[in-house]
């Protein structure tokens, strides 16, 4: 699902032996020019999550402050509703930056597995500009 403006910049499959340590990782962006002027990083994560619920997930935790890799970040975690042998949660995770919304989608089987995801595989380093 992606939004009005909103570019998919990165997709990352990891697929486990086991599967219960599948997971995927997004990075999208999008200019804060197609928002309101001052939306918050939270407003804009609500709203993805809005959506996905319209898309059939249910919200596990609204809105949360949560820093990776240092940066401080607002998510949200959704799961799609279960299915026998199927079901996953999906971490929705932005930031504004430099004009733009950076957002981190991670896929996994639960939380826990995502927030592994977060601490391991996503590493952000700064350039040196704010």
């Amino acid at each position: 699902m992606l939004r009005v403006g909103e570019r998919r910049l990165v997709n990352i499959v990891y697929d486990s032996p086991e599967g219960a340590k599948n997971y995927t990782i997004g990075l999208l962006a999008d200019s804060l020019e197609n928002y309101p002027k001052g939306m918050t990083t939270t407003v804009y994560v609500r709203s993805v999550r809005h959506q996905l619920e319209r898309d059939g997930l249910l919200t596990e935790r609204e809105e949360f402050p949560v820093r990776i890799s240092g940066m401080g970040f607002i998510g949200a975690v959704l799961k799609m509703p279960e299915k026998p042998n199927f079901g996953y949660h999906r971490g929705i995770y932005a930031i504004c930056l430099n004009g733009y919304v950076f957002s981190l989608e991670v896929q996994a089987r639960d939380e826990e597995r995502i927030q592994q995801v977060l601490s391991s595989a996503v590493k952000i380093t700064s350039n040196g500009n704010p």
